[in-house]
């Protein structure tokens, strides 16, 4: 079965060992959407779930895009590494918020 039917299978075998091209892949995809979630936040006033959502949707449009001008496939994979990525930066957020580290707040 494709990634896109199993994505869990897919990220499982990532995390436990498998095919080192996709797990470099996979990583790569988790490493580029930290960012989005901690600038999302950083910069705007959006509530969590307003960030998550435009995470997802993000996401979803990159992997239609990748469909549509044959770069690559639709990879429910990518959407679930994606998706991680970006929660991890959000929450990288506010874990790093609560230790009142001075931060330029730009959205004032």
């Amino acid at each position: 079965m494709t990634a896109l039917k199993r994505p869990l299978s897919a990220i499982l075998a990532f995390i436990f060992g498998g095919n080192e091209i996709a797990e470099d892949i996979h990583l790569l995809n988790v490493i580029i959407y930290i960012p989005i979630g901690l600038y999302l936040k950083l910069i705007t006033k959006l509530s969590d779930k307003k960030i998550i959502l435009i995470i997802i949707l993000s996401s979803l449009i990159f992997e239609i895009e990748q469909s549509i001008t044959c770069i690559g496939g639709l990879d429910g994979t990518d959407l679930v590494t994606n998706f991680i990525g970006g929660l991890i930066g959000l929450y990288s957020f506010k874990i790093i918020s609560k230790f009142k580290i001075k931060y330029i707040n730009l959205y004032n």
